[in-house]
């Protein structure tokens, strides 16, 4: 499952993996509230419905041979597939958890727990260029951003789905982050690990950074080794 989606980018990596001949992770359910980017989710989604790859008139209207074809009539199954599967909602706003919980509930209990959680909440209220844009911006008027609590968002579908496995992106920015004069990355890990899903409290976390290496359990600090590319919270609880 995947939040916070855009068109798609997360979650092709755990798309695009096979083992023995299959796809190993299956897309449930992807969630964007951006129009542009959800017609892209949709599309990406609808083209993964083809184990052999995509057919030819895709092929054909990249090329620009022909115009883009009507999905929904000519494959329908695939089209009604990738639809299911693909959500607009903007989470956090009125009504969304409403319509959202049922459907991450019944992934639960189908999937039997086999899921991961994927997301990226918008990045914009943490990085270090979207801070230094906003720099003469009143604090009283910054601290307002809903931006910076869309994690809550995150936290509450993983205590929902209650995967074996979570992986939380955004940008590097968000370890050197502030709200309310404190640090923000102690209150998103306390809000999403130690509130939401008491699981995690006793398991582990992994922190994937281009930062030089830190560890302090239960939170690993691991560089890639790649300047810039961002930030990912990853978790999985100690097995019973």
């Amino acid at each position: 499952m995947d939040l916070f989606a855009g068109p798609g980018g997360l979650g092709e990596g755990f798309s695009a993996r096979r083992g023995r001949g299959k796809r190993v992770y299956r897309r449930r359910l992807s969630v964007e509230m951006d129009r542009a980017a959800h017609r892209t989710l949709t599309l990406r989604t609808f083209l993964r419905e083809f184990d052999e790859g995509p057919p030819d008139s895709y092929h054909d209207w990249l090329s620009g041979v022909t115009d883009e074809p009507d999905w929904r009539r000519f494959y329908s199954d695939e089209w009604r597939a990738a639809r299911k599967a693909v959500a607009r909602l903007e989470l956090g706003s009125d009504g969304a958890s409403a319509r959202l919980r049922p459907r991450v509930e019944r992934i639960r209990r189908e999937s039997r727990g086999r899921t991961v959680l994927l997301g990226g909440p918008p990045c914009q209220a943490y990085s270090v260029i979207g801070r230094a844009r906003n720099a003469s911006v009143p604090v009283a008027v910054r601290e307002q951003d809903v931006r910076l609590t869309l994690y809550r968002e995150f936290a509450r579908v993983l205590g929902w789905l209650r995967p074996p496995v979570f992986v939380m992106e955004n940008v590097k920015g968000m370890l050197s982050a502030r709200s309310g004069g404190r640090p923000i990355f102690p209150v998103i890990e306390k809000g999403i690990i130690y509130l939401t899903n008491p699981a995690f409290r006793a398991g582990s976390l992994m922190l994937l950074s281009d930062s030089a290496m830190i560890c302090h359990p239960p939170v690993v600090l691991y560089p890639h080794g790649r300047e810039g590319t961002g930030t990912a919270l990853a978790g999985w609880p100690h097995a019973s």
